[in-house]
């Protein structure tokens, strides 16, 4: 069914769902996890906060925790499939620059993960997207959180999953 305001989906086309008949009796339950991540203020409208919870919190029993960075862009991409089934994309304006993804890695992640796990006394399992390379964006600074003592004393598990 359709969901989210028409002003929302108009910005976030992935937003935008097809009417389905979907037999629900199957879905599995939702996951005791709580998704944390950077996001510049700048172009994060209040609407993006409601479209990223309604997407969420239906599979997430937790809200998602945004460290917030009123210096920065959120990174937006432009993606697509060729005629090969290729897959292509393309930065939206200076998404990768300072003001976006290579100052938004840089942001301290830590001290947010510690306080959505405060209350929790079971496994702590952390899941990391990084980026990996040679001269990666935000000069590796995103994996930052893995240095922490503290959370790194707190964490039971830490997968992570490279991308370029």
């Amino acid at each position: 069914s359709e969901t989210g305001s028409e002003s929302t989906k108009s910005n976030y086309p992935f937003m935008r769902r097809r009417k389905q008949n979907i037999d629900t009796s199957d879905i599995p339950p939702k996951q005791p996890v709580t998704f944390v991540a950077p996001i510049g203020t700048k172009n994060w409208p209040e609407s993006s906060q409601a479209a990223l919870d309604e997407i969420l919190l239906s599979v997430l029993d937790n809200p998602p925790v945004l460290v917030r960075s009123d210096e920065h862009i959120t990174p937006t991409i432009n993606i697509w499939h060729d005629e090969n089934e290729l897959v292509h994309w393309m930065p939206v304006d200076g998404s990768f620059g300072e003001e976006g993804a290579n100052g938004l890695w840089k942001v301290p992640t830590a001290p947010s993960i510690l306080q959505s796990i405060s209350d929790f006394s079971g496994d702590v399992i952390l899941h990391c997207i990084l980026e990996s390379g040679c001269k990666p964006t935000g000069e590796g600074l995103d994996a930052s959180m893995l240095f922490d003592p503290v959370l790194m004393e707190r964490t039971t598990v830490v997968g992570i999953e490279p991308i370029v």
